[in-house]
């Protein structure tokens, strides 16, 4: 059957669209190559519909962007992150919200592909961005500095890498929400304490954790403190402590 239906009062946008979330969907469901094959019929649709100021369509090739650098095709990657973040310059202007997101994939894209001069570079615009929007104290700039640190942990900048983590955990901390920035940004800094051998500041982390979420009724993310917590164990030489982790 028709995916889209009969419905021929639709608009050509609500069609496009339509193809869009289908895509978005397939990308949740990591079935990355029907998702491939659903984003690029959507690329054909926006562009036969002469549709490209509409501003999703943009998002396809910011979409397409993340897909591709998940498949690891970080060529394609690198090409439709940069049509989407060329074409939110141009419709939407470089302090919009989209445009700031683009800033940041294409850091973490120069990131992942070790080009970390320019990762560097669309960091610091993503975060100059952010914050006339939002604020040094949004969720959104301190996603960004959680992604910035990785960069620096990766180039052996440590202190400032916990630095701009330890930052971040306190934006969200003190908005108190979204548990999954919380857990994931506080679990970056324990492992990188891991990583460069202060497993008694690792400890202090994921105990903090582990305190937090042990209260909160059937949380998906206990299980994993508990697990990292183990294995944190066995590298601290604690062998009493392993089997009830």
């Amino acid at each position: 059957s028709n995916f889209l239906g009969n419905d021929t009062n639709k608009s050509a946008a609500q069609k496009c669209r339509d193809i869009l979330d289908r895509a978005e969907a397939l990308y949740e469901l990591q079935r990355f190559k029907l998702a491939e094959v659903s984003f690029l019929e959507a690329l054909i649709a926006y562009e036969a519909d002469n549709l490209k100021t509409n501003i999703n369509y943009s998002k396809v090739h910011a979409d397409l962007g993340l897909l591709y650098a998940t498949m690891g095709r970080y060529n394609l990657a690198e090409y439709h992150s940069s049509e989407a973040l060329s074409i939110r310059e141009q419709t939407l202007g470089k302090e919009s919200k989209a445009y700031a997101a683009s800033l940041n994939n294409m850091a973490v894209l120069y990131q992942e592909t070790a080009r970390f001069n320019e990762s560097e570079n669309y960091f610091n615009e993503a975060l100059s961005t952010v914050e006339k929007l939002f604020g040094k104290e949004a969720q959104e700039y301190a996603v960004v500095l959680n992604n910035q640190s990785i960069l620096y942990a990766d180039i052996g900048r440590i202190d400032q890498a916990v630095g701009k983590l330890s930052t971040a955990i306190a934006i969200v901390e003190k908005l108190n929400v979204n548990l999954n920035s919380q857990v994931g940004f506080q679990s970056n800094l324990a492992l990188l304490y891991q990583q460069t051998g202060k497993l008694t500041e690792a400890e202090a982390v994921y105990l903090r954790l582990e305190k937090k979420l042990k209260v909160i009724a059937d949380n998906p993310y206990y299980g994993g403190i508990l697990n990292s917590l183990g294995l944190l164990y066995i590298q601290m030489d604690k062998m009493d402590k392993v089997e009830d982790y």
